[in-house]
């Protein structure tokens, strides 16, 4: 009985989760000459995987990036910069702002056109066998400008490439929009790249004048309709007090005319002044008289209401942030590639851990099939001793 169980032990400390540290050491060698061994396959396997990644590395399309920071500030509490911040941000990635810059008219290469129809020519150009092959036919262009004009292939053509700007395809690593907001401080850097130095450069100036247009009018100025009508009416008064002036100088002008005449033609002929003749004047004066009052009511009218207008629009300035275009990347701009030589380096070591571990792994999976069948044989023998 206690034979038996000294040959259990033996056999459990034979099997490799019972290794001991000369054992380790010994199996270490082991594997090592292995490996040494088997130096052709290794080298084979990472030759035809490093190749096969650096044909693929050297294919890689090189991206132009641009960057647009900006720096906003408000003129009063400085708690409001993260929300004015996160307003820009948010409005520089909404669709919104997104369509009202790719409908916008841009110059590529001194042709004038839709920034949309240059973005689907520029990857078309670069990718033309992955870019929209089911959204998107060749030379295909925008001509509408307005979504509710557009026909069938121009709306799927904008959902696709409304996709690839707001990052929900991932089939290219550019032509997207993204952004790196600090809310406290009140930085915001947007980012756009493409294959085209010209695009990238062109799309971001555009996008930004948008974005910045749009934050203004629709989240700074909400009170826009009611300042235009204060406008309007201001407009009224001075063309009521613009009117009433002239009017009084061109009858002030009659009057004097009049009245020369009139001295002369007494002198001249030695009479008196008729009832008819003192009558005009008396006619003349009061209507200088009545111009002269309402032309200093309309002015009084306008003034107040000019100062009224011109107070709103202090306050609506000095309440607004200021954003200030900080850097902007310009040309030229040197390309984003991923390094052949970094690659290949890592491509080798990984490719060789990879064979090396497999064929370690092998090993070790034949040795313990190999002890597992020796012990069941040991076991039988037993067995058919007893």
């Amino acid at each position: 009985m206690e034979q038996n169980k000294h040959d259990t032990n033996r056999s459990i400390k034979s099997r490799p989760d019972g290794i001991s540290i000369g054992r380790l050491l010994m199996k270490t060698k082991e594997y090592f000459f292995l490996l040494c061994k088997y130096w052709y396959l290794i080298f084979m396997f990472s030759f035809c995987y490093s190749f096969f990644n650096l044909i693929q590395t050297l294919k890689v399309i090189p991206t132009y990036p641009c960057k647009a920071s900006f720096l906003i500030k408000t003129q009063t509490a400085l708690k409001e910069n993260a929300v004015f911040s996160k307003i820009f941000a948010k409005l520089s990635v909404s669709e919104l702002t997104l369509r009202s810059s790719l409908f916008q008219k841009a110059s590529i290469a001194h042709k004038d056109d839709l920034l949309i129809n240059h973005y689907i020519k520029t990857y078309q150009q670069f990718y033309p066998e992955q870019f929209g092959l089911v959204e998107i036919k060749p030379n295909f262009k925008f001509i509408h400008t307005d979504i509710d004009s557009f026909i069938l292939e121009e709306k799927i053509a904008y959902n696709y490439i409304i996709s690839l700007l707001l990052r929900q395809n991932t089939t290219f690593r550019d032509g997207f929009i993204n952004l790196a907001l600090d809310e406290k401080v009140g930085f915001l850097d947007i980012y756009f790249s493409s294959p085209s130095e010209d695009l990238s450069i062109a799309f971001m100036k555009v996008h930004t004048a948008v974005g910045e247009k749009l934050f203004f009018d629709s989240a700074i100025y909400p009170d826009k309709e009611a300042l235009t009508v204060r406008e309007s009416k201001v407009d009224v008064l001075r063309e009521k007090f613009r009117e009433s002036y002239y009017e009084l100088g061109r009858v002030k002008d009659k009057y004097i005319r009049y009245k020369n005449k009139l001295e002369d033609d007494l002198e001249k002929n030695e009479r008196e002044i008729t009832k008819r003749e003192s009558s005009n004047l008396h006619n003349y004066v009061n209507r200088i008289n009545r111009l002269d009052i309402a032309t200093q009511i309309f002015k009084s009218d306008f003034m107040a209401g000019l100062e009224n207008l011109q107070s709103v629009e202090m306050d609506k300035i000095s309440s607004h942030p200021l954003i200030t275009l900080t850097s902007f990347t310009s040309s030229p701009i040197d390309p984003i590639l991923p390094s052949w030589k970094k690659g290949l380096i890592i491509d080798i070591i990984t490719s060789g851990l990879m064979i090396s571990i497999l064929i370690v792994a092998l090993k070790i999976l034949k040795d313990i099939i190999r002890e597992l069948k020796a012990e069941q044989e040991a076991i039988e023998q037993e067995k058919m001793q007893e």
